[in-house]
């Protein structure tokens, strides 16, 4: 080796900060980490994950019980740290979703869910309609206040519904729940949408133009399904 050389160095994390302002080298770029060799612990997260899922499913403990072991259990076993968990939170999203719960809860309180339900049923119309309606209600909220929020400001109205009619409320819940996960035309509707959105170099108008469809074709969809799988 001679003074110029061009060096590709394989070191470990220190090497950086030892021999960065070092006289006996001159750091152009670093190419990146080495990816560690991968354990059985590595997959532990993912172990967590499934059981974070089926336990819930299984009726052994509840939803919320098993997401709050789970996020312990990260934290006990260091598969995340405290500064990471912190950053990935989307506060905003968390503050839309709590304030949308009370306006819910104030529809609730207020009857202003009842009234739209008897508005509905004053309208005469057939038990399938309403379940379409009430789809298409849930379906517009989700796109404009996102998903979280669109499902607690129409669940109480749906089962308002089904009070006044005197029937069962699943298929007017069902059809809630698939509204509020079933919106594709605006990406603001789903944190999902927005996280594709930049990487992928998707446009407001890609998902006019491919969401609306799907938005229709799961609307007509669900309207025909839920109440044969779930009757009134």
């Amino acid at each position: 080796m001679k003074e110029g050389d061009t060096l590709l160095v394989l070191s470990n994390e220190t090497f950086i900060q030892k021999y960065r302002n070092n006289h006996d080298f001159y750091v152009v770029c670093t190419v990146g980490n080495m990816l560690k060799p991968v354990s059985w612990w590595d997959y532990g997260p993912i172990m967590m994950f499934l059981l974070m899922i089926i336990l819930p499913a299984t009726e052994t403990i509840t939803m919320e019980q098993s997401a709050v072991t789970a996020a312990a259990l990260a934290f006990v076993f260091r598969w995340i740290n405290v500064e990471t968990a912190v950053e990935v939170v989307d506060w905003s999203l968390l503050i839309m979703i709590a304030s949308s719960i009370g306006i819910s809860r104030a529809m609730e309180l207020s009857g202003l869910g009842k009234v739209v339900a008897e508005s509905l049923k004053n309208m005469n119309a057939s038990l399938w309609v309403i379940n379409f309606l009430i789809y298409l209600v849930a379906l517009i909220m989700t796109e404009i206040v996102t998903n979280n929020a669109a499902a607690a400001l129409a669940m109480p109205i749906a089962l308002d519904i089904a009070k006044v009619y005197g029937v069962s409320y699943k298929p007017f819940t069902i059809s809630v729940m698939m509204a509020s996960s079933c919106g594709f035309a605006v990406p603001f509707g789903y944190a999902t949408h927005l996280m594709v959105m930049g990487p992928g170099g998707y446009s407001f108008k890609d998902f006019i133009k491919i969401g609306i469809p799907m938005d229709i074709l799961y609307l007509v969809g669900c309207a025909l399904l839920v109440p044969v799988l779930f009757p009134f």
